[in-house]
């Protein structure tokens, strides 16, 4: 992945444990040493503005409307568990590190991001362990989410109209 970029990503939340993390030296210096060269980041709404550390380019934004540009020129994305952003990720075959939110109450992103980990499709982790998951990324070891089958959906619809069909024929 030399001279390459990550892309992080908080969406529109605020994700101020992410942000800390990203702004650490030894963090950005981890990133560099996988050969890493730029560290893009979408800031949301957060209030800490990681600046360069080590050995790596750092430079941010707020929001833009679209973030599908920054996920492809990426080659690796750490984002926040947000199902929008990590199912976007993946849906663009791009290598992937989800970092839950743990101070939200009622996390249903742990969820998400357990699951992406256990299938394989993502790392998981959360902003106090992003640096020893960013040492310890392979992303040779990660599978390339299968491509969307609507078939089963088509089919419940047509299952669903037929029943209604034949409910207005009695």
């Amino acid at each position: 992945m030399a001279g390459s970029m990550v892309f992080a990503t908080v969406g529109t939340t605020k994700f101020t444990g992410l942000m800390q993390t990203l702004d650490k030296e030894e963090v950005q210096a981890a990133l560099a040493a996988k050969g890493f060269k730029r560290l893009l980041i979408q800031t949301g709404k957060s209030t800490i503005i990681p600046v360069k550390r080590a050995g790596i380019e750092v430079s941010t934004y707020q929001f833009k409307p679209d973030l599908k540009e920054d996920m492809l020129a990426a080659k690796l994305i750490i984002s926040h568990a947000g199902a929008g952003s990590v199912m976007e990720a993946l849906r663009n075959r791009k290598k992937l590190i989800v970092v839950v939110n743990d101070k939200l109450m009622h996390n249903h992103q742990a969820e998400l991001a357990d699951a992406m980990s256990e299938a394989g499709y993502a790392a998981s982790a959360l902003p106090s362990t992003l640096l020893s998951v960013i040492e310890s990324f392979d992303a040779q070891k990660l599978n390339p989410l299968p491509p969307l089958d609507l078939q089963p959906f088509a089919k419940a619809v047509t299952d669903l109209m037929a029943v209604k069909d034949e409910k207005k024929k009695e």
